[in-house]
């Protein structure tokens, strides 16, 4: 596993994620309408979903977890993530949702060194809310959006000026908390370590 975080930040970063994306061993749509599973890994085809060691729940039978993801597809959305559990059989272990989320980890941290020069530098709660705005918005969106070239929130991030990009790092259609809890991370960049 490739780790940017060092503890307690990698910690932090796990519980938050679990706290804002939940943990889930079924699929439902996100806010987004999106198929995910596990905390909040997308599942963009039913060949994704297949990819997956999910288990077919009980009475397995080919072709399961593709039906299952298109039942969900299909459900309505705007719905919290319980609605979705009993549509479908096909579930994920807690060991698989782990690995998920660790390989999930590792390409946020991998692509976050591909956009943004010097990452490994920054400092750790700086790195930590940007994974999280990469984890939860994609690494080609936070590109574009957020390092792009009318971003005003990568030039902070080069200069370290913390104040605006904890400002500027505001996502549309997450809650506030989210937003804040990002921020905050960012502001606390400007505070010396004891």
């Amino acid at each position: 596993m490739i780790t940017m975080l060092a503890e307690p930040y990698l910690s932090n970063f796990r519980t938050k994620t679990e706290e804002f994306e939940g943990r889930t061993t079924f699929m439902y749509l996100d806010t987004g309408g999106n198929v995910t599973a596990g905390v909040g890994h997308e599942i963009q085809t039913v060949q994704d979903a297949e990819a997956l060691p999910f288990d077919g729940g009980m009475g397995a039978v080919a072709g399961t977890v593709a039906r299952d993801w298109q039942t969900i597809r299909d459900a309505p959305a705007g719905r919290v993530a319980a609605f979705y559990e009993p549509l479908t059989t096909s579930r994920l272990s807690e060991q698989a949702i782990d690995g998920i989320f660790a390989s999930d980890c590792n390409l946020v941290w991998t692509s976050a060194r591909g956009f943004i020069q010097d990452f490994d530098n920054l400092p750790q709660p700086v790195q930590q809310a940007i994974s999280d705005m990469i984890l939860n918005i994609g690494a080609e969106k936070e590109h574009a959006d957020y390092f792009g070239p009318h971003s005003k929130f990568g030039p902070a991030i080069e200069r370290g000026d913390w104040v605006t990009a904890a400002k500027e790092s505001a996502r549309n259609g997450i809650p506030e908390s989210r937003n804040q809890y990002t921020a905050n991370l960012i502001l606390s960049a400007m505070q010396p370590i004891t």
